[in-house]
């Protein structure tokens, strides 16, 4: 993602992988952006498309969110405890 408008940039990277799938709002991409960095965000939203696909579209947007999010989360924990065996 482009750091100019990382919101703008997420959403449309949501739209263009997710297609028909419902867009969260935009505030829901500036917690996002808030908590993760932008990486991971764009990890997240292409394993969100992943997982859309494979449940044949049946999910709906309070669904995508949460999926989003446990991605985003889960990928924060394991980066954290990598860094902390580094060393």
């Amino acid at each position: 993602m482009k750091t100019k408008e990382p919101v703008q940039e997420a959403m449309k990277l949501w739209k263009s992988l997710l297609g028909d799938a419902p867009c969260p709002e935009e505030l829901q991409f500036r917690v996002w952006l808030s908590i993760h960095p932008a990486a991971r965000l764009t990890y997240s939203i292409a394993e969100t498309a992943t997982k859309y696909l494979r449940m044949k579209k049946a999910m709906n947007l309070e669904y995508l969110v949460r999926f989003c999010s446990a991605v985003a989360n889960s990928e924060r924990r394991f980066s954290q405890c990598s860094n902390r065996y580094a060393d």
